[in-house]
């Protein structure tokens, strides 16, 4: 909602002066200015859910780096507790990689630029 509330009203006028109807401005002038905006959304819900998936592992399954970090609190083993949260870090710092450079190639037209 934030992206096409952020759409420069200059933007749409230009598009209705052209002669563009209202489907025609959603498809080109609305739809890519917004895109920044959905990237950053799908950024910050990849983070949520490591976030999810890792505290559904600490309360009920019996393998996954959420287990690992629970069973090794449970036997004071410190350097598994940190081998696991330094391993969920470097995957969310992947992921999050892998998410810019996919965005950045497929978008390229767009000019959206990480």
């Amino acid at each position: 909602m934030a992206g096409v509330l952020s759409v420069d009203e200059l933007r749409l006028r230009a598009a209705r002066a052209l002669g563009a109807n209202p489907a025609r401005t959603l498809v080109s002038v609305v739809l890519p200015s917004t895109v920044p905006h959905v990237v950053t959304g799908a950024r910050l819900a990849m983070g949520n859910s490591f976030l999810t998936i890792v505290s559904a592992e600490i309360v009920a399954a019996q393998s996954g780096l959420g287990s690992l970090i629970w069973t090794a609190r449970n036997y004071a083993k410190t350097e598994w507790v940190f081998v696991g949260i330094i391993a969920l870090g470097l995957l969310g710092y992947l992921f999050d990689w892998v998410l810019r450079v996919v965005t950045s190639r497929s978008l390229r037209r767009y000019g959206v630029t990480f």
